[in-house]
């Protein structure tokens, strides 16, 4: 990306597990993606820096799957030469309250925050 001036800066920082939105999220991400390559840059884009800081418990493989899917998507999109002037996604690895501090506060737009009852909850 170029013009960094006009860029906003989405940001998504918790826990990394299936029962979370980071899924959602990320198909958010790569659905805004496709339609940029369809227009194939003759249709203007807001430039979008997307990062996502999390951690997946040792013990939980599907969080590690969704680890994995969200650097195979990273490398998709910051690769791609039309995409990759619209947006970038950055995965900023061992996360911790102090890393989420400094993301939110740089951010415009933070995905982290959900609404009392709205959450899939995993424990009964």
């Amino acid at each position: 990306m170029k013009d960094k001036e006009h860029l906003m800066i989405d940001c998504m920082a918790k826990r990394i597990q299936p029962s979370k939105r980071q899924l959602m999220y990320l198909f958010y991400i790569f659905y805004r993606f496709i339609k940029i390559k369809e227009t194939q840059g003759k249709v203007k884009f807001p430039k979008v820096l997307y990062l996502i800081s999390g951690r997946a418990t040792p013990s939980s493989e599907s969080g590690k799957k969704l680890l994995e899917l969200i650097l195979k998507v990273a490398s998709v999109i910051n690769k791609d030469p039309v995409g990759s002037q619209a947006m970038r996604l950055v995965y900023i690895p061992n996360y911790s309250v102090s890393i989420a501090e400094y993301l939110v506060s740089a951010c415009d737009t933070s995905q982290h925050i959900s609404a009392p009852g709205t959450e899939v909850r995993s424990k009964q």
